[in-house]
């Protein structure tokens, strides 16, 4: 399934008013820890998985800060939002 057909309407309208472009999203699919919450999966970096993505070469060592908060929830295999962390996620 392509992205784009993943994204609900809100998804996508949460995607343009924070800033976080497909290929944030594909990096964050690609190297990112996916968590089981509340009938939800939530995708983020931790040190682990952006330590693999700096290693990679993928991502300008300058957007490394802005990327670390950046997380996506998925229900069902749709994008329900997206966002910037504030806080850490309690495991």
């Amino acid at each position: 399934m392509h992205l784009q057909d993943a994204l609900t309407k809100h998804g996508q309208t949460r995607m343009q008013q924070r800033g976080i472009s497909e290929e944030i999203l594909d990096l964050l699919f690609e190297y990112g820890v996916t968590e089981h919450r509340c009938a939800a999966e939530v995708t983020y970096f931790n040190k682990k998985s952006l330590k693999r993505l700096k290693q990679s070469g993928r991502c300008n060592p300058n957007d490394m800060e802005r990327l670390r908060k950046a997380y996506v929830v998925e229900c069902d295999g749709y994008v329900v939002t997206v966002g910037h962390r504030i806080k850490r996620f309690k495991h």
